[in-house]
């Protein structure tokens, strides 16, 4: 008898923990639904947020090109008024070259002879 209570071991069905049943499909429907409302909500907060974000970065970014833009603005005018426009000089009228023919002019003067047609042959010699 000593032996054996010396080398007893637990009974596993005497020791079971508490009987939770199996979750039914409907539950486990639900709660997904559950998670995915939830996840749907932080993303929306998140995007909710950065485009906060971007907004104001564009806000800001347009406020600095506006600011630049009438600082060149300004300094463009005030460089037009401290340097007054020169009137461009009128365009010179193109004088005639000796060295350009004219279109114009006769052939006189000007050697219009047809030497293979005169000795009776033709021009595809």
């Amino acid at each position: 008898m000593a032996y054996r209570k010396s080398n007893e071991r637990p009974d596993p069905w005497a020791t079971a923990g508490s009987y939770s049943p199996p979750r039914t499909t409907g539950q486990k429907v639900d709660e997904a639904i559950d998670t995915a409302k939830d996840k749907a909500a932080e993303v929306k907060d998140a995007a909710a947020t950065k485009a906060a974000e971007v907004k104001d970065a564009a806000t800001t970014k347009q406020a600095e090109v506006k600011d630049a833009a009438a600082t060149t603005s300004t300094e463009a005018k005030g460089a037009t008024k401290a340097a007054p426009a020169k009137k461009a000089a009128p365009a010179k009228k193109a004088e005639p070259s000796s060295e350009v023919p004219a279109t114009s002019a006769t052939s006189e003067g000007a050697d219009v002879s047809t030497p293979n047609l005169d000795q009776g042959g033709t021009d595809k010699d």
